[in-house]
């Protein structure tokens, strides 16, 4: 049995959360930007509802079989 590959190295600075929601602004059309954006430790979290749910709550505007986005902050990567 091989042994596991090595991590990939470390970014020369972890990303950080203003980076995170610059990155969020240019790259989405969402209205909720600070609201979608949780910090779990080793990585950011991004919901990927839409407004109109985030607006009312409405299950029917609701997107079915989404994940959250995941941005790895010591490598900036981004899942």
């Amino acid at each position: 049995m091989e042994p596991p590959p090595p991590w990939p190295p470390a970014a020369p600075t972890p990303v950080s959360s203003d980076e995170v929601l610059t990155w969020l602004r240019a790259r989405f059309d969402w209205q909720h930007i600070e609201d979608r954006v949780t910090d779990i430790g080793w990585a950011y979290s991004i919901g990927t509802q839409t407004d109109a749910y985030l607006d009312t709550g409405d299950i029917l505007q609701a997107v079915a079989g989404n994940g959250p986005i995941i941005v790895v902050k010591r490598t900036r990567g981004i899942w």
